[in-house]
């Protein structure tokens, strides 16, 4: 089955509008697939500690040369939602983290603690911003 039908209009599931909302994200990414390189030394660089949902859950950390670092949150369960709650220690540099795909800044808890919500077999990409220093 296409994505129009024969009268050339959407088919009424949906497809054609998650194609687009898709593409939307990819666009947004498209730097952090293309240009990024793992890191060998991935989470522990900039200190991700998982305090909470990290039974299926995968994280790498991303850098592009001459530019910024990025988180990846992956829910490998493709059923269940997954909160995450995590803590971002990187020798008191100061940083924020951009959500890639809405834009918003991810707001820190109490306790120097970040929450994520994760859909079924869903990711996020974060943004790590205003970093000072990283050894």
């Amino acid at each position: 089955r296409g994505l129009l039908t024969w009268t050339l209009k959407p088919v009424p599931d949906g497809r054609l509008n998650e194609i687009g909302r898709l593409s939307g994200i990819v666009e947004k990414l498209e730097k952090v697939i293309l240009k990024s390189k793992p890191l060998e030394r991935e989470v522990k660089l900039v200190k991700v500690r998982i305090l909470s949902g990290n039974e299926n859950v995968a994280v790498r950390v991303r850098f592009i040369p001459k530019g910024d670092y990025y988180i990846l949150f992956i829910n490998k369960n493709l059923e269940k939602p997954n909160t995450v709650r995590f803590s971002l220690s990187n020798d008191g540099s100061s940083v924020s983290l951009i959500n890639m795909l809405t834009g918003k800044t991810l707001t820190k808890q109490p306790g120097n603690i970040y929450i994520l919500d994760l859909m079924p077999g869903g990711g996020t990409c974060l943004d790590i911003q205003q970093i000072e220093k990283i050894n």
